[in-house]
């Protein structure tokens, strides 16, 4: 496993939880399904299912139904909110912080060498201004 891999998918990772809370306006009531919210990203299914797979493993989602209906936990909330309002460090590691300002505004993953700028596609753009 490269590090190549290792970045592409903790951004895949961070740009899920932001859409889940867009979704679901932070509301652990409101459910979404995994399956959609991976297509709706242009991810293939075994990507989401890596993504799934870690983000309920660290109980920012939690499954409530079956067939991949989920709900953002309070930690999930907590989460996606501290990194749009305030830089923090991801899991404790301390060589990459986030830096966020709004939803649908870029997060910025950053180290000594990296930068990703996670921005909608050309197709969300499209869709948001109708």
């Amino acid at each position: 496993m490269n590090s190549d891999f290792v970045k592409e998918m903790q951004r895949k990772r961070l740009l899920f939880m932001q859409t889940l809370y867009e979704n679901t306006k932070g509301d652990s009531l409101i459910s979404a399904n995994i399956w959609e919210l991976g297509k709706k990203l242009g991810f293939s299914q075994e990507e989401t299912n890596l993504v799934d797979d870690y983000l309920n493993s660290h109980k920012y989602i939690t499954h409530i139904a079956f067939g991949g209906t989920i709900s953002i936990t309070p930690k999930g909330v907590n989460f996606v909110e501290d990194l749009l309002l305030k830089p923090k460090d991801t899991n404790g590691d301390p060589n990459i912080s986030i830096a966020g300002s709004a939803i649908k505004n870029n997060i910025v993953l950053g180290n000594n060498n990296l930068i990703i700028n996670i921005e909608q596609s050309p197709q969300e753009d499209e869709h948001n201004s109708k």
